[in-house]
Parts: C-alpha cells; structure tokens; sequence
C-alpha cells in the first residue's frame, strides 16, 4: 500500500465536501491527520521564506521584559504546536460539515416572460378600467348638472309666462277700468251737455238723481217731482213737498225739525221717516193715505194705479233697452279681455313646450354621452 501525502489527503477531503454530493463524510476522524498536515505545510513554508529575506535584526524589550517563552528573538510565533499552526482553539471549535439535499428549480424563460407580459397587461387593463369608471362618473354629474339646469329654466320660463299673463290681465283689466270710466264721464258729459241745451243746468247730485231717472229708479210724480217707485211713493205721487211735509207732521204729532234744509229735503226726510215707520208697525200705508185724503194733501188729480204702473213700465222698458247697450259694450269688452287672455296662455304654453323639449334634447345628450363612456369602459 503507497502511502498518501498530506497535501492529497487535503484535496480529497475538500472536493468531497464541497461537490455537494451525498456522503457519510465527516470532518472528526480526518481533523487531527488534516491539522498535522497544515502545521507541517505552515512550518516548511516559513522556513523557505526565512532563509530567503533573512534573520530579523535583534532589539532589546523596552520594558526590559523576557520576550514570551512561544516567540523568539525574531518576533516570529516559532510554536510548534498543532493547534496553534492550524489556528483552532477553544474560542474556534470546529463544526461538523453538513450537506443538505437542496432542489434546484427549474425556472421556463419563456413562462417567465409571458407570466411578467401578463402582468403588465393586467395593470394596463385595471387602469382603464379606472379611467373609464372616472369618465362615467363625470358624465353622470354633468349630466345630473344638465337636467337640473333644464329643469330650473322650464321652471322659470314657466314663472316667467305666468307673470306675463298675469301682468298682461292685470293691464287688460285696468284698461278696462280706465275705459268704462272714460265712456262714463264721457256719457255725463254728453248728458250735461244736453241737459244744458234744454235749460238744464244740473250737476252734482241733481245729475246722479237724473241718471237714476235715467235708470228707471226714479220717476217724474203728478207734481213734477222726481219720485221713487215704493209703495209710499206711490201714495204721494199728487202731494206736493210742503203738504208731504204737513202730513209728516201730523202723523208724527210734532213741529217740523227740518225748517233750516230747504222744503225739498224737508219733504225727503219725512217721506224716509215714514217708511221706517210703516215698516216697525208705527201707523200703516192706509193710515197715510187716509190722512191725506181727509186734509186734502193732494193738490192734482190722484192718478189711478193702473196709470201710475203704465208710467213706471214705460220708465222701467227705457232703462232695460239703455241698459242692453250698456251690456252689449261690456260683453264685447269682456271678449277682447278674453282673446288677450287665451293669446296670453297660449304663448306660455309655447314657451313652456320649448323649454320642455330644450331639456328633454340635454338629457338625451347626457345619456349618449354616458353610453359612449361605459361603451369606451373595457369589459
């Protein structure tokens, strides 16, 4: 059997241990031929490399101090000790060498590189995915803002044609106002005028009493007095003022309070006097008319009732046809009010129609801008 040199014995036991393959190889039985080994290699190469530079030169210890008994005068560690050579020490202790059975993995470039490709779709994907979301929730809100804002103009046009319809009534029903009264002053001024040229000078309240003539509420009495149409009235149609106010007297058994007015509106207070009375159950009409006939009050003839209710149809027929044509003018005023007023509404309505159908067309933009949008989304 040839005998192994230490350097081979170390080359061996390195390449099995560190060829990774499987081995009951252990460092213990080989530590103390490996540690002997390495202290020989180490002692033979400082001795080539010592005899090549040379001897160290000598120097004293300053602290005049023996050198340590393991160097010599060279400053050289010369200790031939296994251990210390080999560098081991109870500080170092060696470590068995372990082998694990590791598997490698086999990585595919090309799975590799589609799986990165992949990825890299996918996050350009997921980010469109959320640009698109954006967009939709941008058109939603422009299209919420566009439908509200179509919804308040509808509302203000509508407003808006409401008051101009009001306004515009309003207006008519002023001009009405100012018409009627423009024809009524014109009608007293044609009726003073033509009072005037018959003698008359009437104004103020002899006018409204002429106008109420005109109307048939009062009527011209058997005396030449303008009477009114009541049942008292009647009774004294033939008395004069002064005996109506004689009679007053007599029935209320009393002097005359109204001697500081002038004898007509004497004659007009007793005749109302005498109406609250015969209404409360004082005296009656027939208590009247008896007291007249037995003083001899009426001074005229005392017209039958018959004649009395002919002069009153006819009063009363006059005032019906005048005020036909006074109903005539209204109805053809009132007319033209309604024209303005259906003209009026018509043209709200139209407005409103417009602004409906302006709101109906931006909420059809809205949503085709949010289908093109969701359109546009990937999947």
């Amino acid at each position: 059997m040839s005998k192994t040199s230490p350097a081979d014995l170390l080359a061996s036991a390195v390449a099995i241990i560190t060829s990774g393959a499987p081995t009951t190889f252990t460092v213990k039985p080989w530590r103390k031929i490996l540690t002997k080994a390495t202290a020989k290699a180490q002692s033979k190469a400082m001795k080539t490399a010592t005899k090549k530079i040379g001897p160290a030169p000598k120097h004293e210890p300053s602290n005049k101090q023996t050198a340590d008994a393991g160097a010599d005068r060279t400053g050289v560690d010369t200790s031939t000790d296994p251990v210390v050579q080999s560098g081991f020490s109870v500080f170092n202790q060696p470590v068995g060498a372990q082998v694990m059975n590791a598997e490698v993995k086999k990585v595919d470039p090309a799975a590799a590189q589609a799986e990165k490709e992949a990825k890299v779709k996918a996050a350009i994907a997921a980010k469109e995915v959320k640009i698109a979301e954006k967009a939709a929730a941008t058109a939603a809100r422009e299209e919420k803002a566009k439908a509200a804002a179509a919804e308040k103009a509808a509302k203000t046009a509508e407003m808006v044609a409401k008051r101009e319809a009001e306004a515009l009534t309003k207006a008519q029903a002023a001009a009405d106002r100012e018409a009627r009264k423009a024809e009524t002053q014109a009608q007293r001024e044609a009726r003073i005028a033509s009072l005037k040229e018959s003698g008359k000078n009437y104004v103020g309240s002899m006018l409204a009493l002429a106008e109420r003539a005109k109307s048939g509420a009062y009527v011209k009495s058997a005396t030449g007095q303008m009477r009114s149409t009541d049942e008292l009235a009647v009774a004294l149609d033939a008395v004069p003022a002064n005996n109506v106010v004689a009679l007053g007297m007599l029935m209320f058994n009393e002097a005359n309070k109204y001697t500081a007015l002038n004898i007509g509106q004497q004659s007009m207070n007793y005749r109302n006097r005498m109406r609250g009375a015969i209404a409360k159950g004082v005296f009656t009409l027939q208590a009247v008319i008896e007291a007249r006939d037995a003083n001899n009050f009426a001074t005229g003839a005392v017209e039958s009732p018959a004649k009395i209710a002919a002069r009153e149809a006819k009063a009363k027929a006059k005032a019906e046809k005048e005020a036909q044509v006074v109903a005539a003018k209204a109805a053809k005023e009132a007319e033209k009010v309604a024209k303005a007023e259906a003209e009026a509404a018509a043209k709200a309505e139209k407005e409103a129609e417009k602004q409906a159908k302006a709101a109906e067309a931006k909420a059809a933009e809205a949503k085709a801008a949010e289908a093109k949008a969701a359109e546009k989304a990937p999947a």
